[in-house]
C-alpha cells in the first residue's frame, strides 16, 4: 500500500526535474550563445562582415535563459537572500518568516506570470514583430517569461509547502 505521502513527493520531484531540464536548456542556449557571439566577432573583425541578426538573438536568449534558470537556481538557494537579521531569530521563527516571504514573492511572480503572460498573447494576437531586418515575432521571445515565471511560481509552491510543513512539525 502507498504511502499517504508519496503523491506530494512525486510531485516535488517533478518540479525539481522540470525546473533542472529547464536549467539544462538555458545551458545549452548560453553555449549556443557565445558561439553566436563568437561568430559575430569573426565575421565584423575578420571578414568585415557583420551579422544582422546575432544581436537581436543574443539579446533575446539573454532573457530566455534567465527565465529558464529562475526555478531551479531558487531550488539550488542560489537567489539573494539577505538573511543578517533572519539569523537572529530561532529556526522556528526563521521557517516562518521564509514561509511568509516566500508567499510574497509567489505573489509578484504569479503577477508576472499573467501580465508577461497577457503580453505575449498580445502579441500573438496583434502579430507583433521586431521593428528589425529579422522581424522576429515577438511572441516567441515573450513566451518564455510567463513559461520561467511557471516554473519559478512551482518552485515556490514547493518552497511554501515545506515551510508550512517545517512549522507544523515544530
Amino acid at each position: 500500500m502507498k504511502e499517504q505521502g508519496e503523491p506530494v513527493s512525486m510531485l516535488k520531484k517533478s518540479i525539481i526535474s522540470i525546473n533542472r531540464w529547464a536549467f539544462y536548456v538555458s545551458a545549452v542556449l548560453l553555449f549556443s550563445m557565445m558561439l553566436i557571439m563568437l561568430y559575430e566577432v569573426i565575421m565584423r573583425y575578420a571578414f568585415n562582415a557583420p551579422t544582422i541578426w546575432s544581436t537581436e538573438v543574443t539579446g533575446y536568449l539573454v532573457v530566455i535563459i534567465c527565465f529558464l534558470g529562475l526555478g531551479h537556481v531558487l531550488h539550488l538557494g542560489g537567489h539573494v537572500n539577505v538573511d543578517t537579521v533572519q539569523r537572529l531569530f530561532s529556526k522556528r521563527i526563521q521557517v516562518i518568516l521564509n514561509l511568509i516571504f516566500s508567499l510574497l514573492t509567489l505573489a509578484y511572480i504569479a503577477l508576472l506570470l499573467w501580465q508577461s503572460g497577457l503580453m505575449a498573447w498580445n502579441s500573438y494576437r496583434l502579430d507583433i514583430n521586431a521593428s528589425s531586418l529579422f522581424g522576429t515575432p515577438q511572441w516567441i521571445p515573450q513566451l518564455f517569461l510567463p513559461l520561467g515565471s511557471l516554473l519559478l511560481c512551482l518552485q515556490l509552491i514547493r518552497f511554501i509547502f515545506e515551510y508550512a510543513a517545517g512549522i507544523i512539525k515544530r
